[in-house]
Parts: C-alpha cells; sequence; structure tokens
C-alpha cells in the first residue's frame, strides 16, 4: 500500500488527502508529496508539520504553505525566512515576533511591497522598511504609519515631483504650439513669395 501512494503523490502531491491516515504520518511519504506540492503539507499529519525537513521542503518552493505549519515552526526566523524568500506576502502566517524582526521584514518587503500590511505596528513608521516596501510597490504606503516622518516626507516628495512633471508637459505643449505657428507663418510667406513669382512670370510672358 505504501508503494501505491508513494507513486501517487509523486506524480501529484495533493493525492496525500486521499491517503490513508497512517501514511499521511509517514515521514517518505509526506516529504515526497510536499516535493511534488507544498501544498501537501496541508494534508500531513501535526506531527510532521511539526517537522522542520517537511516544512522547509514545503515552503522553500511556496512560501505561503508556512501556513499550514505548527504554530512552533511558524516562529522558526530559519524556516520562515526561508518562505519569505519566494514569496513575502507568507509574513502574515508568521508569528508575531517575526513580524515585528526587522530582518525578516526587510526580506519579506523587499520581495513584495504589499507585505508592508502584515508587518508589526512598531515598524510602520521605520525608513528603511517603508522605502524599502514602497521602492517596488508605491502604493504600499497606504499601509505605513501615515503620521510617520517617512510617509510625510515621502508624499511631500511625490507632490513635488508630481508638480514639476504637469510644470514639464506645460512647457512641452507651449513649444509645440510655437513651432506650429512659427511653420504656419514660414508656410504663409512661402504661398506668398511663390504667388508674386507666378505673377512677375505671367506678366512677363504676356509681355
Amino acid at each position: 500500500e505504501k508503494f501505491v501512494v508513494l507513486v501517487a503523490v509523486r506524480r501529484c502531491g495533493l493525492a496525500l488527502q486521499f491517503a490513508p491516515e497512517s501514511l499521511k504520518g509517514d515521514h517518505q511519504v509526506t516529504r515526497s508529496a510536499v516535493a511534488s506540492h507544498a501544498h501537501a503539507l496541508e494534508h500531513a499529519c501535526q506531527d510532521l508539520r511539526d517537522d522542520p525537513a517537511i516544512v522547509f521542503e514545503a515552503v522553500k518552493s511556496s512560501g505561503d504553505a508556512l501556513q499550514y505549519a505548527s504554530p512552533r515552526l511558524r516562529a522558526d526566523k530559519g524556516l520562515v525566512m526561508a518562505a519569505l524568500k519566494n514569496n513575502g506576502n507568507a509574513l502574515q502566517y508568521a508569528a508575531p515576533a517575526i513580524q515585528a524582526d526587522k530582518t525578516a521584514v526587510l526580506q519579506a518587503v523587499r520581495i513584495q511591497g504589499h507585505a508592508l500590511q502584515y508587518v508589526h505596528p512598531s515598524l510602520l513608521g521605520d525608513e528603511q522598511v517603508v522605502k524599502a516596501a514602497i521602492q517596488g510597490q508605491p502604493e504600499a504606503i497606504r499601509y505605513a504609519d501615515q503620521e510617520s516622518a517617512v510617509v510625510t516626507s515621502e508624499l511631500w516628495r511625490r507632490e513635488e515631483e508630481a508638480k514639476r512633471k504637469l510644470e514639464a508637459e506645460k512647457q512641452q505643449q507651449k513649444m509645440q504650439a510655437e513651432n506650429g505657428n512659427n511653420n504656419g507663418q514660414a508656410q504663409d510667406q512661402t504661398a506668398d513669395k511663390n504667388g508674386n513669382l507666378n505673377g512677375s512670370l505671367t506678366c512677363h510672358h504676356r509681355s
């Protein structure tokens, strides 16, 4: 029976959900399952969800599989960091202590700026954290502490940048309009010259 289940979970890890309970607690079967599909961890027995090797196998390929790990391992910084390497939003499944850990938080927001929404409030006004988040996803600033100096400074910078951009667009439109007028005047002058020349030639021909 174990051989059949092993073949099945190696083809599709999620097949673990249909395995007998005794095999959901089998280390070899479960590890093969999560290697095939990280979310197979959801169907592992509680003991194996608390097994660092099994959980690492899952989160190294899909960070959000961290949600199926035991509370103890969701507080394990090494495992959480492995999850954050490929999915910053996995921070939402980490223990509160990890969500307040600046190293882990920076790892998360550098991968996905929106992970800032899962950061402990104590770091939502941290300049390094906020800047790392908005560098890749500027809209993530809405999750930061709106009263913090870094947010105030960033919003002012964006406002000034918008003003400069608007002024540059106005100047460009003005130059285009002036060029259009100059081209029109040049065409009128050319037409007048051609008209005068044609008139002179006509008079000369008649004479």
